[in-house]
């Protein structure tokens, strides 16, 4: 485990738009490891493993992606910034739908590719809205062959979830 965050003054009120400097320190990091270093993120708050540190891992690579981001079921902060957006993503029945920045794993080499372009600047405040545009962006350009990495959303929380209400611990599996 390492803790981007550590001994780095944190001056992100985090209300409305914020969350920047986690990409920021995300994106030093990735530059001090090996490309193809598996690396996992996740917020300290509200983010829980599905299961083992080592069944996260084998169900990454079930999922045959270099980027895979945990989803939610609300579009924020897009909803708020833009209903338009909500439009662009696809609905294939899953409750979760919409990237949730707060939990990604992915191939180093691919993670600071994803998340060192800027595809619009109205992101500059806010990381979740930053990996939202990033990510609708990808879809747009990899239909083109431009993109030279996958991403995938984990719709159905078979790796991680982001804090949901309605969840339960069952087996000792959330």
């Amino acid at each position: 485990v390492h803790n981007v965050g550590k001994d780095h003054p944190w001056r992100d009120p985090m209300t409305g738009l914020a969350g920047m400097p986690k990409i920021q320190l995300v994106n030093e990091y990735l530059a001090t490891v090996p490309e193809d270093a598996i690396v996992l993120f996740m917020d300290g708050y509200d983010t829980f493993f599905a299961d083992s540190p080592l069944e996260v891992l084998k169900r990454y690579y079930e999922m045959s992606a270099d980027i895979v981001f945990g989803a939610e079921r609300d579009c924020w902060p897009l909803s708020e910034y833009d209903q338009s957006m909500q439009g662009q993503w696809p609905d294939y029945g899953d409750v979760y739908r919409f990237l949730n920045s707060g939990l990604y794993i992915g191939k180093a080499k691919a993670l600071h590719s994803f998340i060192a372009t800027n595809p619009d600047h109205t992101a500059d405040k806010d990381d979740q809205l930053y990996c939202q545009l990033r990510y609708l962006e990808w879809r747009k350009t990899n239909g083109q062959g431009k993109a030279t990495y996958t991403v995938k959303l984990d719709r159905e929380a078979y790796i991680f979830q982001n804090y949901e209400p309605k969840i339960k611990v069952v087996n000792g599996q959330l």
